[in-house]
Parts: structure tokens; C-alpha cells; sequence
């Protein structure tokens, strides 16, 4: 399927408003079936007066495009690594085990990241905790980073 490219300035409005559309009938439908979650809570906020109903929806907006690209970015990164390490695949694909899975997760946020903002952490000297080694910041750099990184430590721990 792929990218399209040829998505008109026109297409993209639509689009947009579109979305933009469904978050509005969300908030307008939320007090009839409200939920522990954020669009909820500007529903709420709708009915109490603080926001107006394109305010509400302005707010889930960028939530919802937030939730979608990192859960995306984050599916590719994870397959990718997964792809490079063809042992620790095989673990993941071959297993019945929700257990293993459920770690293969775990180690796959842990390990990378899309999120680049924030702060950097980098370790000033040689450490190490838990029998996991974490080299110092100049040994992290450079094309061998990563290579290195995954090597010490596998993905899936079984």
C-alpha cells in the first residue's frame, strides 16, 4: 500500500475536518457513556462550561495523532529489531507462552525509543546493576552502539 504522495492541500482539509468531526460527535456522546479516559474528561469539562465543544475536541486531537504515531513507530522499531536479531524472532514467533511475550514487550520498549525529547541520560563511568552491564557514554557511541548494546543483553529473556 504505501505512502500516498499525492494527496492534494484540498484532500488533506477534508480529511482533517473529517477527524476533527468525529472527535466532536466523541465529545457530544461521552456524557451518555463516560470512561476513565482523557476525552472524558474534556467532555466533562465541555458540559461544566470550561471548554467549548471545538476546544474539547481540539485537545483529543493531537492525542489521538500522539497514541497512533508512537504505538506505529514503535510496532516498526520492534519488528525491525526483531528482524536483525533472528534468534530472539524465533523465541517470539515460535512460542505459545503469553508470559514470553509479554517480556518480549517489555524488553522492546525498554531497549527503543521514538520518543525524543526530554531529557539524556548518558552514564559518566562503567556500571553495572542487576548483572546488566551499562557502558559509559563514549563506548555507547558510534556505528558499534548498538550492536553492542543488543549483544549484551537479549531481547527476550528466557
Amino acid at each position: 500500500m504505501g505512502l500516498r504522495q499525492d494527496v492534494t492541500a484540498e484532500a488533506a482539509r477534508a480529511a482533517h475536518h473529517a477527524l476533527f468531526t468525529y472527535l466532536e460527535e466523541q465529545i457530544d456522546a461521552k456524557p451518555a457513556h463516560p470512561g476513565d479516559d482523557l476525552l472524558s474528561a474534556f467532555a466533562a469539562r465541555h458540559r461544566q462550561g470550561e471548554l467549548t465543544r471545538h476546544e474539547a475536541a481540539s485537545l483529543g486531537l493531537p492525542l489521538l495523532g500522539a497514541g497512533h504515531k508512537t504505538t506505529a513507530d514503535m510496532i516498526a522499531l520492534g519488528t525491525l529489531a526483531l528482524l536483525e536479531h533472528p534468534e530472539q524472532l524465533a523465541v517470539v514467533r515460535d512460542t505459545d507462552d503469553p508470559q514470553v511475550l509479554a517480556g518480549a514487550v517489555e524488553e522492546l520498549l525498554r531497549y527503543l525509543t521514538i520518543i525524543h525529547l526530554g531529557n539524556r541520560r548518558a552514564a559518566l563511568e562503567r556500571l553495572a546493576r542487576h548483572l546488566n552491564r551499562i557502558p559509559d557514554s563514549k563506548t555507547r557511541r558510534g556505528p558499534r552502539r548498538w550492536s553492542a548494546l543488543w549483544s549484551s543483553r537479549p531481547i527476550v529473556r528466557v
